[in-house]
């Protein structure tokens, strides 16, 4: 089996800036509420931007995370793994003391304590988990045969689909789907990923894509309509079953996007590489400036009742100031603090030896 080599282009670089965008909006509507209110003008919208961006987002992300760590030999693995977590410790502790210096230690705040401290960073945990296991896991892969890699990946699906009916969302569950993501990839490597469903073209699928987001829109629309349910309560159960973290519909739109980018051919362009390199700090910093709206009363839980302007306004200032937030912090980290974690590492691998 030949691969080409792959490379971290714009085509990819683009799709990382695009996903990550959607996952603050995501989190907007969903700590404020604005799927499990009742109906109202602004339950449509926020159901439209989630029913195709962020849980799909999450999975195009893993599926693009391990396209490359598929490709990746002789990588110093415990460095690798050291350089993430001191990225990851360095924003929860800018998080922690932005919270905590506005709210204090003792908020009382249901929002602050169990969302904004809480987090909702369940893409990293499992993603340090597969920093240590990944070199074994396609060592693995690689000597199975095509119909045990297959067996493989229906047990890991059969897996996700019964954590996507109980709903049950802890660590060893996101564990699991990331495990299936990179496990399904490394089968449709097998065949150098020239079939997902259709074929990995631009037009099967954005096809795939798009009728996974009309199904999943409209049917949570449609349940969610005064009088169609039985109670509130019962519609947003179907709504968490269709665009919940573990929905099997939002996994096959993830891949969708993930092919779909890949067939596009992009020139390269350095200030999409560049604006991508700060994805991750969106990812984990957008939680911190949702909690400074909420301490000086915008965007919080009355957020779903703002007029449709203020609605839609608010949100492309939120996703602006986590933008810019998030660029930022990169560049600071990259300047100030990435050099003295690095010689940290150094002295930690020299030490005990690691690569």
């Amino acid at each position: 089996m030949t691969q080409q080599k792959k490379e971290r282009q714009s085509n990819f670089e683009l799709l990382r800036i695009l996903l990550m965008l959607t996952i603050p909006v995501y989190h907007l509507m969903l700590y404020n509420g604005v799927f499990y209110m009742d109906y109202h003008k602004n339950v449509a919208p926020g159901l439209f931007l989630s029913s195709g961006g962020a849980i799909t987002a999450d999975y195009a992300f893993i599926a693009l995370t391990s396209y490359f760590l598929l490709e990746t030999k002789d990588r110093p693995i415990i460095r690798r793994f050291l350089t993430f977590g001191a990225q990851v410790l360095t924003l929860y502790v800018i998080r922690f003391a932005v919270i905590r210096s506005l709210w204090g230690f003792d908020s009382g705040n249901w929002f602050v304590e169990d969302y904004i401290l809480g987090g909702a960073w369940w893409f990293v945990a499992p993603y340090m988990v597969m920093l240590l296991l990944y070199p074994w896991l396609n060592q693995w892969m690689q000597k199975m045969t095509i119909c045990w890699h297959g067996v493989l990946c229906l047990g890991l699906g059969i897996c996700f689909v019964t954590n996507s009916m109980t709903l049950r969302m802890n660590f060893v569950n996101d564990l699991i789907a990331f495990l299936f993501t990179y496990v399904t990839m490394g089968y449709l490597r097998r065949k150098n990923y020239q079939r997902w469903i259709l074929p990995t073209k631009k037009r099967w699928m954005a096809g795939i894509y798009l009728l996974g987001f009309l199904v999943t829109f409209f049917a949570s629309w449609y349940v969610k309509m005064p009088g169609v349910m039985e109670n509130d309560a019962a519609a947003n159960l179907i709504v968490k079953h269709l665009i919940g973290k573990y929905a099997p519909l939002q996994f096959v739109m993830g891949l969708a996007v993930f092919f779909f980018f890949r067939d596009v051919q992009l020139r390269q362009s350095q200030i999409i590489n560049r604006l991508a390199k700060s994805v991750f700090f969106v990812f984990l910093l957008h939680e911190t400036v949702m909690g400074v709206y909420w301490y000086f009363g915008k965007i919080n839980g009355q957020y779903p009742y703002y007029s449709v302007g203020a609605f839609w306004g608010w949100l492309l200032l939120y996703l602006l100031s986590c933008l810019i937030v998030g660029v930022s912090a990169e560049a600071l980290y990259t300047r100030l603090l990435a050099p003295l974690w690095r010689r940290v590492i150094d002295r930690i691998c020299t030490k005990f030896k690691f690569q």
